[in-house]
C-alpha cells in the first residue's frame, strides 16, 4: 500500500508575475536532462481559484544530456489588489505547475500573479451647444468570454 505525500516547500519555486490587467507576460523555466534519454514530460497548472490565468504547453521535450525552456504566461483578467483599488479582496492570483520527471523526481513552482490596473485605451473630451443632440459611437471590446456590463459616468461643466 502506499499514499501520496506532498511536495517539501523546500524543494518548491516560487515564479512571480506581475502585469497590466488584460496585458500577457511570458517567463521561460529551464528544464535540464541530465540523463543518457530523452524526456517527454506532461505539464500540469492548476489553479487556485475558478480562473486560470495561468498557461504553458501540455507537453514538453527535453533532449538526451540537455535542457529545454518551458513558456508560462500570465494572462489576467481581473485586477489584484492594490493602492488604488484597496477594495478588491484578491491579494495575488496563484497556481501551481507540476512536472513528473522521468527519473522518479518531481519539480514543482508556485505561480504568483499581480494584476495593476490598466491604462485606458481612450478618452473624450467632447462638447456641444446647449439643446443640440450630440451622438458619438464609443467602441467597447469584450475581453471576456461571457456578456458584461460597464458602469459609465459623464459630468457636465456649468
Amino acid at each position: 500500500m502506499g499514499k501520496c505525500i506532498p511536495q517539501p516547500n523546500d524543494t518548491i519555486q516560487e515564479l512571480k508575475f506581475e502585469s497590466m490587467v488584460r496585458k500577457k507576460t511570458v517567463q521561460k523555466i529551464t528544464l535540464k536532462n541530465p540523463t543518457a534519454k530523452p524526456w517527454k514530460i506532461k505539464a500540469s497548472i492548476s489553479s487556485d481559484n475558478k480562473f486560470n490565468y495561468f498557461e504553458g504547453k501540455e507537453f514538453i521535450d527535453v533532449d538526451a544530456n540537455g535542457s529545454a525552456d518551458y513558456e508560462v504566461s500570465y494572462n489576467p483578467l481581473t485586477m489584484t489588489k492594490n493602492e488604488e483599488s484597496p477594495e478588491i479582496k484578491e491579494e495575488s492570483h496563484n497556481a501551481s505547475l507540476f512536472f513528473p520527471v522521468p527519473d522518479g523526481s518531481a519539480l514543482m513552482y508556485k505561480l504568483v500573479g499581480k494584476a495593476t490596473p490598466p491604462v485606458s485605451l481612450e478618452s473624450y473630451d467632447l462638447s456641444t451647444k446647449a439643446k443640440t443632440n450630440l451622438v458619438h459611437l464609443i467602441p467597447i471590446k469584450n475581453w471576456l468570454k461571457s456578456s458584461q456590463r460597464f458602469n459609465v459616468t459623464w459630468k457636465f461643466d456649468v
